[in-house]
């Protein structure tokens, strides 16, 4: 293997302007939270829902969104920094982005406290600037695995600087993961970043493009991100050997995995198929999984995108994808699962004119969307198989956070906003 010096969350966000957050991604990467004792390799930042059949049945239940009562918001006072990102992980503790800093919460999100890395900022201001005329940018993703437990990475040209705390940010320790295909001119795009447990996480970083074609290297760490091993890889030339092979051809949107030996690649390509592959050897060989395609819809000349699964135990998932239709508009399909990702079974899409979506996940069975910068907001409660939609008053989500099917978090121009029951109600609680 290429040794390399230096959960998951199931989180990705980006920074930009010195540090940007983002994911798995132009869509916000699904959130899954854990109160539970996990199952033997189960990620435990996931949450185990109640089971119920999949059948074929589902593929043709394309039931309309009902329509409830525009839900509300009540405004409190409150002075502070605007917040990118968030994740909670329980109903008090969480995290968060807010401009170069990264916060940490004691009490649901009223009030933050600082906990940046040290050196972090030093990291950031050594990436050398593209252009004179360009704004200083890096990409910066986070890994938050629980309340204590996160990672910061910080790409240059030739590597990436990884912050780690087990201490709820007192503490971080400072490890770098030198790839092997360096940058040029600008600094390493980091696809996905993610963690399963406390150990194990993988870390897919983009090496070019071509037409039709996405070139990556994954990474891989076992001891919480002190040393990393490059574990596949799609380029130009494959190499074979001790380093699995991933295809060249598509986009990717990232990895997630189920346990360290099964998972997931998602993205698009200009096929007429979903992008999706799948690994059952620890990523050594990566093998085209096909997905059914509902009536009505399709996935031709590229018109499909995946984004990585939630795994909420070692059956249970959810996985989100984009398909087109005969009529213009955004739909926005979750495939899920009950045999640990053997097959995955469209339910209900959501459709906007205008916009496309953010979502969370507390469990297998709760779901959450809400168009981008709007006030649109969808719920179920069977698994994605029917959706009530309501309409928040002055509130534009970017982001979604839900802990369980009644608590959740959505930030709104940089506004961190409540709701205890379910999206009902909401309440401004920061700044």
């Amino acid at each position: 293997m290429k040794n390399i010096s230096t959960k998951s969350m199931l989180f990705s966000a980006t920074l930009m302007l010195a540090i940007l957050l983002s994911a798995c991604q132009p869509v916000l990467t699904p959130t899954a939270h854990s109160t539970q004792t996990p199952s033997p390799g189960i990620p435990p930042q996931t949450r185990t829902g109640q089971a119920i059949p999949l059948t074929t049945a589902l593929l043709g239940k394309m039931i309309t969104p009902t329509t409830s009562p525009s839900a509300t918001l009540t405004a409190r006072s409150g002075a502070s920094r605007p917040l990118d990102f968030v994740h909670m992980c329980s109903d008090e503790q969480g995290w968060a982005i807010a401009a170069q800093s990264v916060l940490r919460t004691e009490n649901g999100g009223k009030s933050w406290s600082v906990v940046t890395p040290a050196g972090m900022e030093t990291v950031a201001s050594s990436i050398p600037t593209p252009a004179p005329q360009r704004a200083k940018s890096i990409e910066l993703r986070g890994a938050f695995l629980d309340a204590q437990t996160a990672w910061i990475a910080a790409p240059d040209l030739d590597k990436i600087t990884i912050f780690h705390t087990g201490d709820g940010g007192l503490t971080w320790q400072t490890n770098e993961l030198v790839v092997t295909t360096p940058q040029q001119v600008y600094p390493i795009e980091i696809n996905s970043f993610t963690f399963l447990n406390a150990q194990t996480g993988w870390l897919l970083r983009s090496t070019g493009m071509a037409a039709g074609q996405g070139f990556v290297e994954l990474y891989l760490t076992q001891n919480s991100g002190v040393s990393w091993h490059q574990t596949a890889e799609a380029n130009q030339n494959i190499s074979g050997g001790e380093t699995g092979n991933i295809t060249t051809n598509g986009q990717k949107t990232g990895v997630s995995f189920r346990d360290t030996a099964n998972g997931w690649l998602t993205g698009s390509s200009h096929d007429n198929a979903i992008f999706l592959y799948r690994t059952k050897d620890e990523a050594l060989t990566w093998n085209y999984q096909k997905l059914s395609v509902p009536e009505g819809y399709t996935a031709e000349s590229g018109s499909a995108q995946s984004y990585p699964a939630t795994f909420f135990d070692d059956k249970k998932g959810v996985m989100p994808i984009y398909l087109a239709s005969t009529t213009p508009s955004i739909n926005l399909f979750f495939y899920m699962t009950t045999d640990g990702g053997d097959h995955w079974v469209p339910t209900t899409p959501l459709k906007s004119a205008a916009y496309r979506f953010v979502w969370s996940w507390p469990d297998f069975l709760h779901g959450f969307a809400a168009e981008d910068g709007t006030g649109i907001l969808y719920i179920t409660s069977d698994a994605s198989s029917a959706w009530s939609k309501s309409t928040v008053a002055g509130v534009k989500f970017s982001q979604i956070d839900f802990i369980s099917p009644l608590i959740g978090w959505a930030l709104s121009d940089g506004y961190l906003v409540q709701t205890i029951d379910g999206g009902k109600n909401w309440q401004l609680i920061y700044p």
